[in-house]
């Protein structure tokens, strides 16, 4: 695992979740797993073989059709990204983390690349800098070439998510699918964005305007989304998960008591009579300030509904 990292963003519909991040480029794919069987390791070496080749390939007919067309200088892009891509200090890396650590080459290939950008945009030389943009053009590449027909868009999911992107317009926002997205960061927006509001209508944890992340993250990392404190954890370590969690669970035992009907006692949901027997009472006003500040974390947490 990584190190963890905070953000600090804009909370903008509450709720908090944890599951594993789609980071959404142009192209809006995801990652489908991070682990691969033992047993598969030897196949899955011969796909990433494949996918390179594949990858290859391609930037070949890119260089000779720019060199071509706008001269040799242009091409000569494409020659650096053939480079880049067969080179075999990456190549050991990639084989070493899908062999010793069983990462599915698509993760194995994100995480690398992306942590190769991080150190291009670290870079004083501004030209130097700008070659990440390099690194994440020869990312897309090969994952696509890895996923193929596979690829799973993000109007298409099959298991939950929560997207991370530069920013998501209000149409991409209402387009969400609630049943498998749970949540959402963007690095830039604010408050009083379309974005923001349809998000907390359609009642998904939401924080935007942490500033920039995404060369921090890889598809299927861990993350957390705390909505209610505009907080955003890049996976987080065992002891964090374990707060969370802990406060999850505290949180459903909660509504439990809150929702279970005391003998004689008017509904939960609406205010009592006066006639309401005392032992009701005595159970809501020992939890009614509590009840108020994790109402809308509940929300995330448990289905209810009066």
């Amino acid at each position: 695992m990584g190190r963890m990292q905070k953000l600090q963003g804009i909370a903008v519909s509450p709720g908090v979740v944890i599951g594993e991040a789609l980071v959404m480029d142009n192209e809006g794919f995801r990652i489908p797993r991070r682990f691969v069987a033992r047993d598969a390791v030897e196949d899955e070496l011969e796909r990433l073989d494949k996918a390179i080749a594949a990858a290859s390939n391609e930037i070949v007919r890119n260089r000779e059709a720019v060199s071509l067309e706008l001269g040799e200088k242009y091409g000569a892009i494409f020659e650096a990204h053939l480079q880049m891509l067969q080179d075999s200090h990456l190549r050991s890396e990639l084989d070493e983390m899908i062999r010793e650590r069983h990462y599915s080459p698509e993760y194995a290939v994100s995480r690398t690349l992306r942590r190769y950008a991080r150190v291009f945009q670290r870079l004083e030389s501004s030209y130097l800098a700008e070659r990440a943009t390099d690194i994440f053009d020869i990312e897309k590449r090969l994952l696509r070439n890895l996923l193929g027909r596979r690829r799973e868009g993000i109007s298409h999911l099959t298991s939950p998510v929560l997207v991370l992107a530069h920013n998501l317009t209000p149409s991409e926002t209402t387009n969400l699918d609630r049943q498998f997205v749970r949540g959402f960061v963007t690095e830039v927006g604010g408050p009083g964005s379309h974005t923001a509001i349809v998000a907390e209508a359609l009642e998904i944890p939401a924080v935007v305007g942490t500033g920039p992340f995404m060369t921090e993250v890889s598809g299927g990392d861990q993350v957390i989304i705390d909505g209610d404190k505009g907080l955003v954890i890049l996976q987080p370590d065992e002891e964090t998960l374990a707060s969370y969690r802990h406060e999850a669970e505290e949180i459903r035992s909660m509504a439990t008591r809150l929702e279970a009907p005391v003998s004689g006692a008017a509904s939960p949901c609406r205010i009592p009579s006066t006639q309401a027997s005392t032992a009701w009472w005595g159970q809501s006003l020992s939890v009614t300030k509590a009840w108020i500040s994790i109402a809308s974390t509940a929300r995330w947490f448990i289905s209810y509904s009066c």
